[in-house]
């Protein structure tokens, strides 16, 4: 049994050493980002949750991700900029699906959304955004 201890204790040291890790990286990313591009970004999003329509406010929702992303310092495509942040930035998979939504929408002519769904799609893009729009 005493064999085991010293493994534990560094098992639970390399732990709190990720997580301080995780910590510090996402207060370092929060920094990056201007008081003027996060009013823009806000703006942006609150344009977009006002929207009326269903995809409209999907379409939006994601500009104001990606231009986040963007002020992070991720280049390329919104796919790609997700892929760069990976798991930087919390759970990214409820993200990724709400961009395959945005993406049905704005290249399958016709396609259009209920509003559970949008409103899932916000709160996916409203969790990526909301750590770093904080007052």
């Amino acid at each position: 049994m005493s064999s085991f201890l010293p493994l534990f204790i560094a098992l639970l040291a390399l732990t709190a050493l990720a997580l301080a890790c995780y910590v510090w990286r996402a207060a370092r990313l929060r920094r990056r980002i201007s008081a003027s591009a996060r009013r823009q970004i806000r703006q942006s999003w609150e344009h977009a949750a006002s929207l009326p329509d269903p995809v409209r406010r999907v379409l939006e929702a994601e500009k104001a991700a990606d231009r986040l992303l963007a002020e992070l310092g991720f280049r390329g495509s919104f796919a790609e900029k997700l892929t760069a942040a990976g798991v930087r930035l919390g759970d990214m998979e409820p993200v990724w699906r709400a961009h395959k939504l945005r993406n049905r929408l704005a290249h399958e002519p016709g396609a259009t959304v209920g509003e559970k769904e949008a409103a899932r799609a916000l709160a996916a893009f409203g969790r990526l955004l909301a750590p770093f729009l904080g007052k």
